[in-house]
């Protein structure tokens, strides 16, 4: 036997209140009847795609190159603490809607992270040669 959806009679005036009827708990409350004709309701078992739209005039969101600041902090700790503190102004930027400012302190994180890698990568070498030699 198929289950019938729950419909509330608009005749039978306010639905009770939950505390009214306890007893009521596991079943319809009174006013409610099941609906003779057959309605089909789709389930769905799935999350819903979102997904964004973009219409107009559309602002590309810069990058904040978090990841290679912190790498760029491993290899050489001034340069990439300044890209660090780029990164953290690009995204506060962004989410105050700053998209012009958010652009040039992300290029401006970009150039200290490169900066940094480089020199410490350099360094490295440097290193690595004085102890060889």
């Amino acid at each position: 036997m198929e289950q019938k959806p729950l419909v509330y009679d608009s005749n039978m005036g306010p639905p009770p209140e939950y505390d009214e009827h306890p007893g009521q708990f596991f079943y319809p409350p009174v006013g409610y009847h099941h609906v003779t004709s057959h309605v089909h309701v789709p389930v769905h078992t799935y999350q819903p795609v979102m997904s964004t739209t973009m219409m107009g005039n559309a602002q590309v969101v810069p990058r904040n190159y978090l990841c290679l600041s912190i790498v760029s902090l491993l290899f050489c700790w001034p340069f990439g603490l300044a890209a660090l503190l780029m990164t953290i102004k690009t995204r506060d930027m962004i989410a105050y809607g700053d998209i012009a400012g958010a652009m040039e302190t992300s290029r401006r994180a970009l150039i200290f992270a490169v900066v940094g890698l480089v020199s410490g990568f350099l360094l490295l070498v440097a290193a690595v040669a004085l102890v060889v030699a």
